[in-house]
């Protein structure tokens, strides 16, 4: 799910907002950069976070990390709303998303890819532990096919029949 739902948001919906004309402060040819910049920038945060400090500092419970990865799922309309409405009239709010955005999903990938072994097979059954492993690499996978399916259809849905690319909104 957490990849899932970071591939239909980014790149294609975060970065086709600048289609449609100057928005705000930025033109399209810098901030699309900036945006990918600082999702790369504070995924890396993310995923460091776990890692800090004595083992499990920073990594949250099972349940915690399922609330979480769930809470993602509020990124897709937040996204969506900015895109569709084209109505910001600075690029602050959507530099402001990125980031708590950016910052989950390398958290929550770190976390899931780290415990969930642990979780299946403890200390002792390793077998468990590499079973755990490949359905995680699996899903994983899943979850970035899927997502990026989902993100094509929504920005294909946005060309006109005029053929133009007219940014994202509804035909």
């Amino acid at each position: 799910m957490n990849f899932f739902v970071t591939t239909v948001v980014f790149p294609g919906l975060v970065t086709s907002q600048f289609h449609v004309a100057l928005r705000g402060d930025l033109d399209g040819t810098i901030a699309e950069p900036l945006l990918v910049f600082a999702f790369l920038l504070f995924d890396f945060v993310g995923r460091q976070l776990p890692v800090l400090g004595s083992p499990g500092r920073f990594v949250a419970g099972e349940g915690w990390l399922v609330g979480f990865v769930l809470l993602r799922m509020g990124f897709v309309p937040l996204y969506a709303v900015v895109a569709l409405t084209g109505t910001s009239a600075h690029d602050l709010p959507e530099f402001i998303v990125m980031i708590p955005f950016a910052f989950s999903h390398g958290y929550c990938s770190t976390v899931c890819m780290m415990e969930a072994p642990r979780a299946a097979g403890g200390t002792t059954d390793e077998a468990a532990r590499q079973r755990a492993s490949v359905i995680m690499a699996a899903l994983t996978n899943a979850g970035i096919c899927i997502g990026a399916l989902v993100a094509f259809a929504w920005l294909a849905w946005d060309f006109r029949d005029d053929g133009s690319d007219a940014g994202l909104q509804p035909s």
